[in-house]
């Protein structure tokens, strides 16, 4: 069965009505493009991958894409609209897919082919351009984007049944993963086998979840490596990650041998139980993460029930760096900045700068009348221009990129060898990895009004990042 071109999903010109989807217009380069892939790539593995059963329509998850798009979603009846969600999934995992083939096209190109814009010898440097690239593109922050393009290699180099039965919608992209992810350490005559075993669960209706079970029933099974060594291994990787939340909220998370973990959150719960006493407002749950924070801030789990922080009355022990509004601190309800999070509300920005002496502090008006340039007496820039400009950007000003302006340099746009000046309209903060993108001239940028900069990426794509404040 040979699906149709999967851009072409509508008429450009037809009108739908009212409730009814509608797409971008879509170029002849990129229909050109879409039928290249498709012809290339995915006939045989649709082929290949389809389960033979079922209607034409029920198949073909583009035509039903269209025909749904030429109703208004209020009209379809509940099995319809059931059946359309299904053949939209299917799409999401052709284009899933389309993109795993692509990202390795583009790691290939360049490293292997010369006449690529982002070609360079060392390919180590070119895969890190290339994700960089990618990320850009997708609007992706670049773990993300690495993370992906390394998934979509395994795909592509490995797991050829398991792509092509992505591409026929039989799977998920995250089903796809826990089939690949679950198979390091396999030896490579096991692949095969393991690879038709967790399909066939697939098929037949498994979760990823209990995709995910069957596979490490299986690893532990056929892995020739015992698993007290590969656990040592893993060990090396143990990790904290920090994840904003909204409404001045963050997750803090480790990754940790699982004896160590499930130890320490059973700790959690025994003392949160034992803290709970009769009249307690706090749940179980906030008790838990009270004394979360104070053992790790303070060393001290007797904290009482919404005791955080410096909501208990000691300042956490880590110094941060918080832009605080002047008039905030007078009163007004005006959010502050933390370095390395965002907004956080006028109050908790109060209650740190009063009671935190570890606490950088930085206060801001509109006239604070910081010097914005030295022209070209001075290559270093003198502290009050830094912190302005550490204001004004907060992160690195590469597209997409997180880094916090402490783990960043400031860069001379026009090199300073070059008659450069050390001014805020030619500083900007990179972090080393794009910093060096920058200096061996693989990506530019320039300064446009008020903050923004204009990156050109080695294809000549144009990206805009804007400041902070």
């Amino acid at each position: 069965m040979v699906m149709d071109d999967p851009v072409v999903l509508v008429d450009d010109d037809v009108d739908h009505g009212d409730g009814g989807l509608s797409f971008a217009p879509v170029s002849a380069e990129e229909r050109a493009l879409a039928a290249r892939v498709r012809s290339e790539q995915f006939d045989l593995l649709a082929a290949d991958a389809s389960t033979g059963t079922g209607s034409e329509a029920d198949a073909d998850p583009f035509l039903a894409l269209e025909l749904l798009t030429m109703l208004p979603a209020d009209r379809l009846g509940y099995d319809q609209a059931l059946s359309a969600l299904q053949a939209a999934q299917r799409l999401a995992s052709f284009a899933d897919a389309c993109r795993a083939v692509l990202m390795h096209a583009l790691l290939a190109a360049a490293s292997d082919d010369p006449a690529s814009a982002a070609f360079v010898p060392d390919p180590a440097l070119a895969a890190s351009l290339t994700v960089t690239d990618i990320a850009a593109a997708l609007g992706l922050p670049e773990r993300t984007a690495g993370d992906l393009t390394v998934r979509s290699g395994e795909l592509v180099q490995d797991f050829p049944a398991t792509l092509a039965a992505l591409a026929a919608g039989t799977i998920t992209w995250t089903k796809a993963v826990t089939i690949t992810e679950n198979a390091h350490g396999l030896p490579a005559h096991a692949n095969k086998t393991y690879e038709r075993e967790l399909l066939t669960a697939a098929a037949a209706g498994c979760t990823r979840p209990q995709l995910a079970a069957r596979a490490r029933r299986y690893r532990e099974q056929h892995h020739p490596e015992a698993l007290t060594r590969r656990h040592r291994a893993a060990v090396e990787d143990r990790r904290v990650c920090f994840d904003p939340a909204p409404d001045g909220m963050a997750w803090l998370a480790a990754y940790l041998p699982a004896d160590t973990a499930l130890a320490a959150y059973h700790r959690l719960r025994a003392d949160a139980a034992a803290a709970k006493t009769e009249g307690t407002a706090a749940t179980g749950a906030q008790l838990e993460a009270d004394l979360f924070t104070r053992l790790l801030l303070h060393n001290d789990s007797t904290a009482g029930p919404g005791q955080t922080g410096s909501r208990a009355g000691v300042s956490p022990r880590a110094t941060v760096s918080v832009t605080v509004p002047l008039l905030t601190l007078l009163g007004a309800d005006i959010p502050a900045d933390l370095d390395g999070y965002g907004p956080i509300p006028a109050e908790t920005a109060r209650r740190l700068a009063a009671g935190c002496p570890s606490l950088y502090r930085l206060l801001t008006h509109p006239e604070t009348g910081a010097v914005l340039s030295v022209g070209r007496d001075a290559y270093t820039a003198p502290k009050s221009l830094a912190r302005y400009l550490a204001q004004r950007d907060g992160t690195c000003r590469f597209p997409g990129c997180n880094r916090a302006v402490r783990s960043c340099q400031l860069d001379h746009t026009t090199e300073w060898q070059h008659g450069g000046t050390t001014s805020a309209g030619n500083l900007a903060h990179l972090c080393p990895k794009h910093h060096r993108f920058k200096t061996i001239g693989r990506w530019t940028y320039r300064h446009l009004n008020h903050g923004t900069l204009e990156w050109t990426s080695p294809t000549g794509r144009i990206y805009l990042t804007q400041p902070r404040t």
